[in-house]
């Protein structure tokens, strides 16, 4: 009976390290991992997690490694997984898919992507802001949308993008000035930039 104790209490020991202690968590990372990587500046490790996640997790992952690609600045790599995400209508994704946009090529073969991208965010979540960082929010989606508008020259556009940022409601400028190009430049450019 005593060799029947030792050999139950044995196997209880061995069940328990080979289980990790029973401490309730799945082997292997997950997205609450990976966004702690990604809050706390490790994207490289975060971005391991979100691509090893993305045939579990779908377009939360592939939206994820879009924005760790957006932080190290490997912008067709962000495009890329952003695209991939694109179906499930996810405003993180188009949100970054835009500001990846602007960051790769900021011309007018891009603007009216970047606009399309941006007006879908603004339609969805007018106070959007990222759930992985809070300094990003739809202000920077606004400012690259009027600077699109301002590539296409799309004057009225821009004006209507720039009156949407904080303190510029009362925004005013005539379209048809002959300098209107370089008045709304000057003040896209005093108000700041996306990054």
């Amino acid at each position: 009976m005593k060799n029947m104790q030792w050999i139950l209490f044995a196997i209880a020991i061995t069940l328990v390290v080979a289980c990790g202690g029973g401490g309730g968590k799945s082997s292997g990372p997950d997205l609450d991992d990976a966004k702690t990587d990604f809050s706390s500046g490790n994207y490289a490790d975060a971005l391991t997690t979100y691509l090893s996640l993305v045939d579990k997790e779908g377009a939360s992952a592939q939206v994820g490694a879009g924005w760790c690609y957006n932080r190290l600045g490997t912008y067709s790599s962000a495009i890329t997984q952003f695209a991939a995400a694109a179906g499930d209508s996810n405003v993180d994704g188009y949100a970054g898919w835009g500001l990846a946009l602007w960051a790769t090529d900021a011309s007018a073969s891009t603007a009216q992507s970047v606009i399309d991208k941006a007006n879908f965010v603004i339609r969805k979540n007018p106070a959007f802001t990222l759930s992985l960082d809070s300094r990003i929010d739809v202000d920077h989606i606004v400012y690259i949308k009027a600077c699109s508008h301002l590539l296409l020259q799309q004057y009225q556009s821009c004006v209507d993008a720039i009156k949407m940022l904080p303190n510029q409601s009362g925004y005013s400028v005539n379209v048809s000035d002959p300098n209107i190009h370089s008045l709304l430049l000057a003040k896209l450019e005093s108000l700041g930039s996306a990054s």
